[in-house]
């Protein structure tokens, strides 16, 4: 896929993984159009603020939000790192089960939904975690691969949120998207 003149969009674009993501796609894709959603457009000069991308400010739990964002961009690539983790939900009070429902659960679908409905995406990559494959949050993670089964039981909000988040455990059809 020729990601040179391609729009994409970043969910979660001013995170860490985002903001990585971002600034690989400037350097090898420099003439793509680059746009980011995210709960709030960084100030110039801030060190989260990436020059040549578009901004749109929002909450993936706002579905109408994110269909907007997706209609202004119509991205052939969605990458979805978007999500609530725990250092922030401890920091924002929001470390709940119901608040990780919203935002890994909920935004994510809704960023999935909205991406088959405007029908431009091509391919949508979902950044998750190691923590989908640990039961016990201090468990060890060692020569682990993708046939790593999934704990029946885990000891942490968040990881059971991003197993509910996986589009191999959700009723998405990734396939649907064309």
């Amino acid at each position: 896929m020729d990601l040179d003149d391609a729009s994409i969009l970043v969910t979660g674009g001013c995170g860490q993984v985002g903001i990585s993501i971002v600034k690989h796609l400037q350097e090898h894709h420099p003439n793509s159009k680059i746009s980011i959603l995210d709960l709030a457009k960084p100030a110039p000069g801030h060190a989260q603020f990436i020059d040549n991308v578009t901004y749109f400010t929002g909450d993936i739990t706002s579905e109408a939000r994110v269909k907007e964002a997706l209609e202004a961009v119509k991205p052939l690539v969605v990458f979805h790192t978007a999500g609530l983790i725990p250092q922030i939900a401890k920091r924002l009070n929001m470390h709940s089960e119901e608040s990780y429902t919203a935002v890994n659960v909920q935004g994510t679908r809704n960023v999935l939904n909205a991406a088959k409905t405007v029908g431009t995406v091509k391919a949508f990559i979902l950044t998750s975690s190691c923590d989908v494959v640990k039961g016990n949050s201090w468990q060890d993670l060692v020569n682990v691969n993708e046939s790593m089964p999934i704990p029946a039981k885990f000891n942490e909000e968040y990881a059971k949120s991003k197993v509910l988040s996986s589009p191999f455990r959700c009723s998405f059809n990734l396939s649907s998207i064309s």
